[in-house]
């Protein structure tokens, strides 16, 4: 959110644009979801202001997205993390595991982004193998972590580009002037063509979050990012 402020900031017609995006984030910050809605709501009004014509739809799908994504959102004193939410089934001809490992909806706008999901970075493959079974003698089960090689987080990447089609390039490039999740991925794929082990971990809460952090950095991980709705948590 603070960066697309800052990127309607060089646009004078964004001014009330501007507003409602920051009282949006102010509602999202204080958990108070239905004046955050009815902020988006508003920004969305407003957003055909804006002159530049791709920028403007950009933002538009982009406030819908949010949209959406608040008003299915569940009441987390409800939800049910002992089981993870249902995926849909891989597009047909894809080849990495990762489609079944994650969902379609984990692309986020275009750029992979594994909500509720920690992905840690490790020298190789026998490493990050070593995680995962540390991970499963605790008690994770084998849906809920995952070891892969770097050549098969590029065979997925190339397979959700190729899925997402020209919408999803065009949410990249956004979210490059941006500065948001797609710079992580391009760290990810230096990583792993000079052959980086990869472990994706489901996290539903922050107690989980602490346990997994706990276990995997005596195991040296290079990185480690916990993916929230509402951005990219650094863990080490």
């Amino acid at each position: 959110m603070d960066q697309l402020i800052a990127r309607l900031d060089r646009h004078a017609e964004s001014g009330l644009l501007i507003e409602h995006l920051k009282s949006a984030r102010t509602y999202l910050m204080g958990a108070m979801p239905q004046e955050y809605a009815d902020r988006l709501l508003a920004a969305r009004d407003v957003s055909s202001r804006v002159a530049d014509p791709e920028l403007r739809n950009t933002l538009q799908d982009a406030l819908d997205y949010l949209q959406k994504e608040i008003t299915n959102q569940r009441n987390p004193a409800e939800a049910d993390h002992s089981h993870r939410p249902s995926h849909k089934e891989p597009p047909a001809g894809t080849q990495s595991r990762l489609w079944a490992f994650f969902s379609v909806s984990d692309a986020s706008f275009g750029v992979f982004y594994p909500r509720q999901h920690i992905m840690a970075v490790f020298p190789s493959f026998d490493l990050a193998k070593q995680a995962e079974i540390t991970l499963q003698q605790a008690g994770f089960r084998e849906d809920e972590v995952l070891a892969i090689r770097g050549q098969e987080l590029l065979t997925f990447l190339d397979e959700l580009r190729d899925y997402e089609g020209l919408w999803g390039a065009l949410m990249s490039r956004l979210s490059r002037i941006f500065g948001t999740e797609e710079v992580f991925v391009d760290h990810d794929i230096r990583r792993a063509r000079g052959g980086a082990g990869f472990l994706a971990v489901y996290c539903p809460d922050d107690a989980a979050a602490d346990r997994i952090q706990a276990m995997l950095q005596p195991l040296g991980p290079l990185t480690m990012q916990r993916y929230l709705a509402g951005g990219i948590q650094s863990m080490i």
